[in-house]
């Protein structure tokens, strides 16, 4: 099963089901790049992008709009993060098993 079909089984209101998919179609590759400048990996990157879709079908509330540049900064920002958060957290593990 796909992360579009997960996240849109966690969303009850088909109209909010609807918002969801036309932001994952509008962002979903500008996501996966924002992901690849943070991690360099392109499996990481993917993760980072479907954490960030399930945060956001989580939060469905948090976007009104669906082509908007508020919306925009709004993936980026849970993207970035994410991917950042990621790379933390492996790194950590990293570093625990190097002692």
């Amino acid at each position: 099963m796909n992360i579009l079909a997960v996240c849109l089984a966690m969303i009850e209101d088909e109209s909010e089901q609807q918002k969801f998919e036309q932001i994952y179609w509008a962002y979903k590759d500008l996501m996966f790049y924002c992901a690849k400048e943070k991690v360099h990996d392109d499996y990481r990157a993917e993760e980072a992008v479907n954490t960030a879709f399930l945060h956001l079908a989580k939060n469905m509330n948090m976007v009104e709009t669906v082509i908007s540049p508020r919306t925009k900064r709004f993936m980026v920002t849970i993207v970035e993060r994410t991917a950042i958060n990621l790379y933390n957290k492996r790194q950590k593990e990293y570093n625990r098993k190097l002692q």
